[in-house]
């Protein structure tokens, strides 16, 4: 959930809609409400996955129906910007490997041009 999201952030739209659903701004909405809008706005990801065990993480204590949802999108914020973090880390590694690559293979040209000089004397 948390990779799909990541990747096309529409909880801004996610939370607009659950923000007009929850009319006396209690901060719930039913489980049921918040895995329709997600659905909505992500239909191709999560169509027909069960989105039920995580939403539930996030029951109310007196009432399991209801959904705390400013809980669930603090969640999906930090997880969100884990996943960014790894990305990130990912492409630092990227370029490195690449610089290092680069001094390889700068190195192999000196050693082959000491060779080639070593030869002639």
């Amino acid at each position: 959930m948390i990779r799909v999201i990541a990747s096309d952030n529409k909880m801004d739209e996610v939370m607009r809609v659950v923000g007009q659903i929850d009319k006396d701004h209690n901060g719930y909405v039913t489980a049921t409400e918040l895995d329709d809008i997600l659905k909505l706005n992500y239909p191709d990801e999560f169509r027909d996955k069960l989105l039920a065990p995580v939403i539930k993480k996030f029951s109310s204590v007196q009432n399991r129906i209801l959904i705390d949802y400013k809980g669930f999108r603090d969640w999906v914020k930090i997880e969100v910007a884990k996943v960014g973090n790894t990305k990130s880390n990912c492409d630092d590694i990227s370029i490195k490997k690449s610089k290092l690559q680069q001094k390889i293979a700068n190195l192999e040209k000196q050693v082959s041009s000491i060779k080639e000089n070593e030869m002639r004397i």
